[in-house]
């Protein structure tokens, strides 16, 4: 019997393994980057995304546990783009629609806070804060290449080509963040503030360095694997085993850290305001329950089976393949201490007053997930209709998606403030025809409210 080559193109195993890959994205959890809250600078949470705002009352304080904020976002594609639905409402993948919507790398990141407890209070020209908020916030980056393997296969359009994974992973950082936070007036037209955080770290993962790559020869169809891995991890196992009052002992002043926010607002006339602030720029120092995995650099080279011996004998066939992968393939482990930082964000707005009731704004976001650069622009507007109700508006453009449009009010019940924000309605009413989805609601209790618009009041 001749012997036969055989590709992994349309094997049952690749398939499996890429299609659960993509399955995890699909599903995780992923972010809200509170632009429309960055408008909306009098509310006390607006502390979030720039320290140097402060809200329009002599003090506040919030119910506690009632103020969430949630949001997911994939900078791939939509999920029409993958399923589409007939005329007789059956469904159809279009992956190739899919994988023309991707980059080289692709995210999909979450960040889901609970605001457990906060305060602040004026005196004169300074204002404190103080807050209590839990944090989880998730990153999953894959690459094009995985979805075109998954439906391709290897034997068309990644034949003679070296299919590449690398920069796949998966970061989730959950930590308890403890604020105490500062602002003041210099003279009438600066404002500048600071908040100082102490972090208590409860799970992490953390993907410090991913290499994989698939080649097939498009003459022998021989198989070559080569990659590396780090993968750092605190508190995993206790979440995976749901032991949630061995993982409290655990994380409880083990894992600390400390971060810090920085903001200015600046009034360049009786219309004109400039802001800008950098939010969480910190680390965390993982200590409790720690595991490290690391892999060697290997290169596994696979140039077929011998069906004849295959036939006669697969079990030998089979450890004889699984001898020579392990041999190419090892893994370390330890429980060694690791930093990693936070995810850091920056803010740069300007707003112009149209009337003492309208204001219209734009910002520039920045974000850094794993040391890679991604942007977003918003333009806003927002309205006090009367001293009880205020409305505020915004189109972002963000992780390569433009069906981004924003909706929130706030109301004003005496000394009970609601406020409820999206940064995509559309999100929202139809999540599988947007790339990012967001929802913030909460209930403050306000103290010495001014009734009066202020020159420099959006929202009271």
């Amino acid at each position: 019997m001749n012997i036969l080559k055989t590709t992994i193109s349309q094997t049952l195993v690749v398939k499996s393994i890429t299609c659960l890959l993509i399955g995890f994205a699909l599903n995780s959890i992923s972010a809200q980057k509170d632009f429309l809250l960055y408008g909306l600078d009098n509310l006390a949470q607006s502390q979030y995304v720039n320290p140097a705002f402060r809200n329009n009352s002599k003090a506040y304080f919030t119910f506690p546990a009632l103020n969430q904020s949630i949001g997911l976002s994939h900078s791939g594609f939509q999920f029409n783009h993958l399923v589409h639905q007939r005329a007789d409402d059956s469904l159809v993948l279009k992956p190739d629609i899919a994988i023309s919507k991707m980059k080289g790398i692709n995210y999909i990141t979450s960040d889901i806070q609970n605001e457990l407890f906060s305060m602040g209070f004026s005196i004169k020209k300074s204002f404190f804060t103080l807050s209590v908020v839990n944090k989880l916030q998730t990153r999953f980056m894959y690459p094009k290449d995985l979805f075109t393997l998954a439906f391709e296969g290897n034997g068309k359009s990644l034949l003679g080509e070296r299919a590449s994974f690398d920069g796949i992973g998966v970061d989730a950082l959950s930590y308890l963040e403890i604020g105490i936070g500062f602002n003041r007036e210099f003279g009438d037209k600066l404002k500048l503030g600071g908040k100082l955080k102490y972090l208590n770290g409860i799970a992490n993962i953390h993907t410090r360095k991913s290499n994989l790559g698939i080649f097939t020869d498009e003459l022998t169809f021989d198989i070559a694997v080569d990659g590396s891995f780090e993968i750092n991890s605190s508190n995993i196992m206790s979440l995976a085993d749901g032991n949630n009052s061995q993982l409290v002992s655990d994380f409880i002043g083990k894992n600390k850290g400390f971060g810090i926010d920085l903001g200015a607002v600046y009034k360049l006339s009786d219309k004109i305001e400039l802001s800008a602030s950098i939010i969480d720029l910190g680390v965390i120092s993982w200590k409790s329950n720690t595991q490290s995995y690391v892999s060697n650099n290997f290169d596994f080279q696979f140039e077929g089976v011998d069906m004849e011996q295959f036939l006669s004998d697969s079990s030998d066939v089979l450890q004889t393949f699984l001898d020579s992968l392990g041999n190419s393939f090892t893994i370390s482990d330890n429980q060694q201490n690791y930093l990693t930082g936070l995810y850091t964000r920056i803010y740069i707005g300007g707003k112009y007053k149209v009337t003492d009731k309208v204001t219209v704004g734009g910002v520039w976001y920045s974000e850094f997930i794993n040391s890679k650069y991604r942007a977003a622009i918003t333009a806003s507007g927002d309205i006090k209709l009367t001293n009880w109700f205020s409305a505020a508006l915004n189109y972002t453009y963000y992780g390569r998606g433009y069906k981004n449009v924003g909706l929130g009010f706030a109301v004003n019940a005496g000394p009970v403030q609601l406020f409820l924000m999206t940064d995509n309605i559309i999100g929202l009413l139809a999540p599988h025809a947007t790339k990012n989805w967001h929802f913030r609601v909460g209930f403050n209790f306000l103290i010495g409210r001014k009734k009066n618009v202020s020159k420099d009041a959006s929202l009271e």
